[in-house]
């Protein structure tokens, strides 16, 4: 699926991105994944970032610019902005 079937607000040069997974544990991230960037009661998705992107993360959705080397589609509220995903 590419990317901007997956969630809006993706920028216009990353929209055609394919996207072969989608995930919010770095731990699980593959080539091709999606990297939600949740914040959690004791951690911050938004630190494991850029082990997402050495994983294999092609773009992440996060709550504030990270400049992690892939595009990012930047939201008010990472849980929100997963739901309808």
């Amino acid at each position: 699926m590419r990317l901007d079937e997956v969630i809006s607000g993706a920028p216009a040069s990353a929209r055609e991105i394919d996207i072969a997974d989608l995930a919010y544990d770095h731990r699980v991230v593959g080539p091709g994944t999606l990297f939600f960037c949740v914040p959690g009661l004791t951690r911050d998705g938004h630190e494991f970032a850029t082990e997402a992107v050495e994983r294999g993360a092609v773009a992440l959705v996060d709550e504030r610019t990270l400049l992690a080397g892939v595009p990012e589609i930047v939201v008010p509220s990472v849980r929100a902005a997963m739901a309808p995903a």
